[in-house]
């Protein structure tokens, strides 16, 4: 008896150990089923919110892009305010040459790439293309501005040169005239204005073309009345010269005017000369032939040789 209650104890303790093993191979089970999901899940979330990372990162590039474009674009309307600008119009033309070239290069494209369905990877190369884009757009950017303003400068430099140059000439110019004018003017004020004006225009200093501008209309203004004032003077010089010569004409043709002179075959053949003539012999009429004064007689008619009676009264038949 005693035997076969310690087999049958035996037993049930076999038993229970054999059912303990078992719920801690279940139980290891159980842990290591957890364990793999818990590594499949977190590799799945790792993998998932590695994506995310990368497409909002190429988003987030993206807009720079879009943004770097729009600051190009507003450096290139600026560089084609002035691309009518030509070579002659600057001091360096090799500044217009490099806008040119520069406005001929359109960039590249902007086109969005960054998509949601890609792969990480491929999400990770847009990137790093999209960043590429973005600095090649700052730069351009800044070439324009900068070819712009190299234009602009140049332009503005070479107007101020070419205002400088215009006044110089003028004020050669109007030295000239002043010293070929001296005693020449009806009015010397006009040449003491010119050369204030002369004075003054060589003491302009200035980095506004307007102000060499208004200098040269200064002198041209005083040139011209100094060149009025010498018109003036040469035509009231010819009108005097012009009156002498008219008297000195009229006292010619006075002076050659024909005079009386003796009639008769003996007269003489000569240019004719102012002569007075001899007082007529008297025949006791009258003190000049028979005539009261000698302006009678001068006037007395002329009866010789003409049929006509002594009175001048002349018959008919």
């Amino acid at each position: 008896m005693g035997q076969v209650e310690t087999n049958q104890a035996g037993g049930q303790q076999s038993a229970e150990g054999h059912r303990a093993g078992r719920k801690r191979v279940l139980v290891a089970v159980a842990m290591l089923v957890i364990v793999a999901l818990a590594v499949v899940g977190g590799g799945v979330w790792w993998t998932h919110d590695r994506h995310e990372r990368a497409l909002a990162d190429c988003q987030q590039k993206q807009r720079a892009v879009d943004k770097a474009d729009q600051s190009l674009q507003a450096s290139r309307k600026k560089a084609a305010a002035v691309q009518d600008v030509a070579e002659e119009q600057v001091n360096d033309a090799g500044s217009v040459r490099r806008l040119h070239q520069l406005l001929a290069d359109g960039g590249g494209d902007s086109k969005r790439a960054c998509k949601a369905d890609a792969p990480t990877g491929d999400l990770g190369q847009t990137q790093a293309r999209l960043a590429r884009r973005e600095a090649a757009a700052k730069t351009r950017a800044k070439q324009l501005e900068a070819a712009a303003q190299a234009v602009s400068r140049s332009r503005d430099a070479k107007v101020l040169a070419d205002a400088k140059g215009a006044l110089q000439v003028k004020r050669d110019e109007g030295a000239k005239l002043l010293a070929d004018s001296d005693g020449k003017v009806a009015d010397a004020a006009t040449r003491e204005r010119l050369q204030g004006v002369l004075e003054a225009a060589g003491q302009v200093s200035s980095g506004l073309p307007a102000d060499y501008a208004k200098a040269q209309a200064n002198v041209q203004a005083e040139v011209d009345g100094v060149n009025a004032s010498v018109q003036a003077k040469a035509k009231a010089d010819a009108d005097a010269q012009a009156a002498q010569q008219a008297a000195a004409q009229a006292s010619r043709q006075y002076a050659q005017q024909p005079s009386y002179q003796q009639q008769g075959p003996k007269a003489s053949q000569s240019a004719p000369q102012q002569q007075v003539p001899a007082a007529p012999q008297t025949s006791g009429k009258g003190q000049y032939g028979g005539y009261d004064s000698w302006e009678d007689f001068l006037h007395r008619p002329d009866n010789t040789n003409h049929g006509c009676n002594a009175d001048g009264s002349c018959g008919i038949g």
